[in-house]
């Protein structure tokens, strides 16, 4: 992904993150379109040249205690100068008490506001691997991933030429299916590629002139996992009597 709407990171990390909107849904249409997150103190405090807006902003207990610290009319200027820019959304930690301005003016902005129960350090945690894995690079591949003695076995190779044959032999031998005919394949830090399925597939399998076959009804839960990290590739090729196998 190249951008997330405020609206579906509201609904996919709401009982994760315990956020709770603040204000109007107005600003749930925009886009986030940066993983890192950041702190706006300086921006707050009027330093407005290096503020990058384009972030999720998350307010603290510093934050949110030198707003406090402000005059009315400091504070309602201080705010003004930082929504203009294009913010994607606030965050406010600890379960911290708002700035009586602070929701009507996000609201006028067109900027949702949440809060959270959560910690400054637990919430950028737990936010930044949910970003992480959005943001993170990832392709669509045909093919079967299999769980073998926790080595994560990507089958490759042109259709009909038995992949799907061959990850259901395994099954029946005790390893467990993560997906098969459609594999999506995420790449996160470290160059990691973790492969899982497709929500619509889960784990059935098509096995030609057997028909579509349900792996976790037939062989249990133990059969099946949800994600793996790809370790070995497998391409399966066409038998030539002129190649040389090892």
């Amino acid at each position: 992904m190249d951008k997330i709407q405020v609206g579906t990171f509201f609904q996919d990390t709401q009982s994760r993150l315990k956020i709770r909107l603040a204000n109007s849904p107005r600003g749930l249409v925009r886009d986030i379109i940066h993983k890192d997150l950041h702190r706006p103190g300086l921006a707050l405090a009027g330093f407005l040249e290096l503020f990058t807006y384009d972030r999720i902003q998350i307010l603290g207990n510093t934050e949110i205690r030198y707003l406090r610290s402000l005059s009315d009319f400091a504070r309602k200027e201080s705010l003004e100068k930082v929504f203009r820019f294009q913010i994607p959304c606030l965050i406010v930690t600890n379960s911290n008490e708002m700035p009586p301005e602070l929701p009507a003016m996000a609201d006028v902005a067109g900027v949702s506001i949440f809060s959270t129960p959560h910690s400054t350090t637990e919430l950028t945690h737990l936010l930044s691997d949910y970003l992480d894995h959005k943001f993170a690079p990832s392709q669509i591949v045909h093919s079967s991933l299999v769980d073998v003695y926790g080595t994560g076995l990507l089958f490759t190779g042109r259709s009909g030429i038995g992949k799907s044959e061959i990850a259901l032999d395994l099954v029946e031998r005790g390893h467990r299916l993560v997906s098969d005919d459609v594999v999506t394949l995420t790449r996160t830090a470290d160059n990691v590629l973790i492969g899982h399925g497709s929500e619509l597939l889960k784990h059935f399998m098509e096995i030609r002139g057997v028909g579509i076959i349900d792996i976790g009804r037939m062989f249990g839960v133990r059969a099946i996992r949800q994600q793996k990290r790809v370790e070995t590739e497998v391409e399966l090729v066409d038998w030539s009597d002129e190649q040389n196998y090892e």
